[in-house]
């Protein structure tokens, strides 16, 4: 389905249709509103011609562990699942390589060595898929909790 199928989409457009609004993304809920102001017509045709990323679904043990990383484990802001379906934490941000994430060497060429918490927690983490574009930022998580 592309973003634009979405019902909550088509009434946001109607919206901007009547009102002569212009329309914002909203990151955090992952679709345009009406807003006074734009961010441009070319991201919003972009976006509604592209296909709907439903939003990661966190259960209450991701949430809860996620709150108890960030406080007992504050240097780690990331977290992501390898295609062996290994989750770990990283310091800084990673990238995905062939089959794992990875933090590309510093400056020094010191290689970041993430912390595996795959059978640590209770959760199984499952809305960290290997197929994600991009890692998860652990702070996101936490968001969602409040």
């Amino acid at each position: 389905m592309r973003n634009i199928d979405r019902p909550e989409v088509i009434e946001a457009l109607a919206e901007v249709l009547d009102t002569n609004l212009m329309l914002e993304f909203n990151e955090k809920h992952g679709y345009f509103q009406a807003n006074e102001f734009s961010k441009g017509f070319a991201e919003w045709k972009n976006w509604l011609t592209a296909e709907y990323v439903e939003p990661k679904k966190w259960s209450e043990d991701d949430l809860k562990f996620a709150e108890l990383i960030r406080k007992q484990w504050e240097q780690f802001k990331w977290i992501a699942r390898d295609s062996n379906g290994r989750v770990s934490l990283y310091i800084c941000k990673p990238r995905r390589f062939y089959n794992a994430w990875l933090k590309t060497a510093d400056k020094y060429g010191n290689l970041e060595i993430p912390l595996d918490i795959t059978y640590m927690f209770t959760t199984e983490w499952k809305a960290i898929k290997w197929e994600d574009e991009e890692p998860t930022l652990i702070a996101d998580i936490v968001e969602e909790r409040k």
